[in-house]
């Protein structure tokens, strides 16, 4: 009865440390997506203010040149 415990815990301990790295490498990937996706996020708010104030912009100039025209 000895042999087959300790063979089952040569089996057992190997298993255990590939389900702890799968598991500890899942749980990375995933704090990883969302850090992109937050970033995602932020990237886009500030492209639509840099589109904003890029039109803007160009309501400014369109009314500096109508003024200089006039001059």
């Amino acid at each position: 009865m000895e042999p087959d415990f300790l063979e089952m815990i040569k089996w057992a301990i190997p298993l255990l440390a590939v389900g702890g790295a799968y598991g500890g490498a899942k749980q990375a990937i995933n704090g990883t997506k969302r850090r992109v996706d937050k970033l995602e996020e932020v990237a886009d708010r500030a492209q639509e203010k840099y589109t904003g104030v890029k039109t803007q912009l160009a309501s400014v100039e369109t009314k500096i040149d109508i003024l200089l025209e006039k001059l």
